[in-house]
Parts: structure tokens; sequence; C-alpha cells
């Protein structure tokens, strides 16, 4: 029985990790590895 509501209690933290994770907006620029060129153009994050 303790296995049981461990397992379950995996799944619940784990599924919550998971729709946690999908719901974060990601905004950024991407930048040249070389030095002064800035940010590269026609790329989206």
């Amino acid at each position: 029985m303790k296995k049981l509501a461990l397992l379950i209690g995996l799944l619940v933290v784990s599924v919550t990790t998971l729709l946690a994770q999908q719901t974060r907006v990601i905004t950024g620029t991407v930048t040249s590895s070389v030095e002064g060129e800035g940010p590269v153009p026609g790329v989206t994050v």
C-alpha cells in the first residue's frame, strides 16, 4: 500500500512539473558568437 501511495505521489509531482514547464514564455535575442556582430537577422526564439 505504501508503494502505491508513493507511486501516485510521484506521478502527481511529475505531471505538475511538466505542466508548469509548458506554460512559460521565453523571449530573447539570438546573437552571433563573433564579437561585434550583434543580433542575427531573421531569427526568433
